[in-house]
C-alpha cells in the first residue's frame, strides 16, 4: 500500500513545488515537516511541479521511506489524524495536510495521474484591491467575457500546445487532452477553469494570457484555434503572473482509495 497526502499552500512566499538547491519550496518544507515527526528521514513525490509564486488546494503527494531507514515506514503506518495533524504541527500556517489516505500498490502521485483541474483567477476592475492581489490579476473591466469563452472552447479535445510550452519543461510530446475548458462569472470576478489529462509546463499561464488578449480585442476569438497546432512560443499571448493560478484538483482513475 502506497500512503498519499492531500495538501493545500498558498505559493506566494516559495520558489513552487520542486526541491531547489538555492531557495525554499514547498516539496523540501513538507518533507522537513515528516522527517522531524517520523524521526527519519522521508520523501514525497507530488503530482505536479507548480511554478513560483503558484497556489494549490489538492495537490496530491505520496510518502517514500529511505530503504536503508525502515525505522522511517513506522510514520507510514500513523492514524490519519496523528499523521495529518503531527505532520502541520511542523509547517507553516501557508502550507497544510488536509487529509491522509492509502492507495493500492503500484500507485505513483505523478505517473498514475489521469486528470488535473486548473482554475485562474482574474478581476476585472481599474483598481485592483490590496486583499486581490495575492490570488488574481487585474484585467480591464471592458473585458469582453463572450469573446474569451468562444476563444476557450476551441482547448476541447487533443491539440498541439506547442505555443503556450515554457522552455526548460520534460515533456516530448507537446500534445494533451482537455476535457473541459470554461470562462466562469461570479461575484469575485473572472475564473478561467480548465481541466486536462496533463499540462506542459506555463501552459496553463499562457492560455490564460493568450484569453485576455482575446478579451481586450487583441485577437480574434474565431482564429484562436490557429494556435494549437503547434509552432513556436512567440505565436500565443503572455505569460500570465503566477498569483491567479491554483491546482484545483487532482485525479486517478482506476485507483480507489482506502
Amino acid at each position: 500500500m502506497v500512503r498519499i497526502l492531500t495538501l493545500c499552500y498558498r505559493g506566494t512566499d516559495f520558489a513552487g513545488w520542486q526541491r531547489q538547491a538555492n531557495a525554499v519550496t514547498i516539496q523540501q518544507r513538507v518533507e522537513e515537516a515528516l522527517s522531524r515527526l517520523a524521526g527519519k528521514q522521508i520523501r514525497v513525490v507530488g503530482a505536479g511541479r507548480t511554478d513560483a509564486g503558484v497556489h494549490a488546494r489538492g495537490q496530491v503527494a505520496h510518502l517514500v521511506a529511505s530503504a536503508d531507514e525502515t525505522d522511517a515506514s513506522a510514520v507510514l503506518e500513523l492514524p490519519e489524524r496523528a499523521l495529518v495533524h503531527g505532520t502541520n504541527r511542523h509547517l507553516s500556517p501557508d502550507i497544510r495536510v488536509l487529509k491522509a489516505r492509502w492507495m493500492p500498490e503500484g500507485f505513483h502521485a505523478r505517473k498514475s495521474t489521469s486528470r488535473k483541474l486548473y482554475s485562474y483567477r482574474m478581476v476585472p476592475v481599474s483598481v485592483l484591491s490590496p486583499l486581490e492581489r495575492l490570488f488574481a490579476i487585474q484585467v480591464d473591466p471592458r473585458i469582453d467575457v463572450g469573446a474569451m469563452r468562444t476563444a476557450a472552447l476551441a482547448l476541447i479535445g487533443r491539440h498541439d500546445f506547442s505555443a503556450f510550452a515554457l522552455s526548460g519543461g520534460a515533456h516530448t510530446d507537446p500534445r494533451r487532452r482537455i476535457f473541459a475548458a470554461e470562462l466562469l462569472e461570479g461575484p469575485h470576478g473572472l475564473v478561467f477553469q480548465i481541466e486536462g489529462e496533463g499540462f506542459l509546463r506555463g501552459m496553463v499561464r499562457a492560455l490564460a494570457g493568450t484569453l485576455v488578449e482575446v478579451g481586450v480585442g487583441k485577437r480574434d476569438p474565431a482564429r484562436f484555434s490557429e494556435l494549437l497546432s503547434g509552432g513556436p512560443r512567440s505565436l500565443a499571448g503572455p505569460t500570465a503572473p503566477p498569483q491567479g493560478l491554483v491546482l484545483e484538483r487532482v485525479s486517478y482513475e482506476g485507483f480507489a482509495s482506502e
